[in-house]
């Protein structure tokens, strides 16, 4: 299960895509092609039903709220780097990132990082994507979930550019900090979409299998 708060859902979505996606060929990508069956719930769903799920049911968490303060607090660490932060402790797993943003050089180091995973995850996604392709005759430039999820990887992580800062008047200041907000919420997006994709593919099957 997925559970997402409400500004998170197109990374639900993601690892949904992801999740679903058959993109094994003699390595495993994620977790083995159809091995896992993934449900979404937003919080509030979650939440009026979290008395009816057990302890045995596997659930990741994704984002920061009310509801996944306590996991947060008692996670395992699995990854923590640029401000996101993803682990698990038993069956409960969480993915976040820290409201705190990045300077530019930490922003520089963490786009290097996601590009290079987004290409080695476009590499793998290709390479079986083109072995089924050949093996059934259907053209690699056909809109599949392969090369859906390829667009969204050279999208999600097209570096951003940090504004020139000024000093003075107010009304500078009041575009400025809407410019710093604008960059906050695409930036965070970003960390988002690596840490979706860095848990898929490295961590997943370590979760599932525990």
């Amino acid at each position: 299960m997925i559970v997402y708060d409400e500004k998170r859902k197109s990374h639900a979505n993601y690892l949904m895509q992801l999740i679903g996606m058959k993109d094994n060929d003699e390595e495993t990508v994620g977790v083995r092609d159809r091995s896992v069956k993934a449900i979404m719930k937003d919080e509030k769903k979650y939440n009026s039903t979290e008395e009816t799920i057990t302890s045995n049911e596997k659930i990741v968490f994704l984002g920061r709220s009310k509801t996944t303060k306590s996991i947060y607090e008692n996670i395992e660490n699995k990854y923590s780097k640029h401000g996101i932060k993803y682990g698990w402790l038993g069956n409960r797993a969480l993915i976040t990132v820290d409201h705190k943003m990045l300077s530019k050089e930490e922003y520089k180091d963490f786009i290097e990082e996601a590009q290079l995973a987004a290409k080695e995850a476009e590499d793998k996604i290709f390479s079986h994507a083109g072995t089924m392709a050949g093996a059934a005759g259907v053209a690699l430039g056909s809109i599949t979930p392969a090369s859906s999820t390829v667009l969204f990887l050279r999208k999600g992580f097209k570096p951003v550019l940090y504004p020139v800062l000024g000093v003075g008047f107010v009304i500078t200041a009041i575009l400025e900090a809407r410019k710093k907000i604008k960059l906050m919420r695409e930036i965070r997006t970003q960390q988002y979409n690596y840490a979706v994709l860095s848990f898929y593919s490295n961590h997943l099957s370590e979760f599932v299998e525990k």
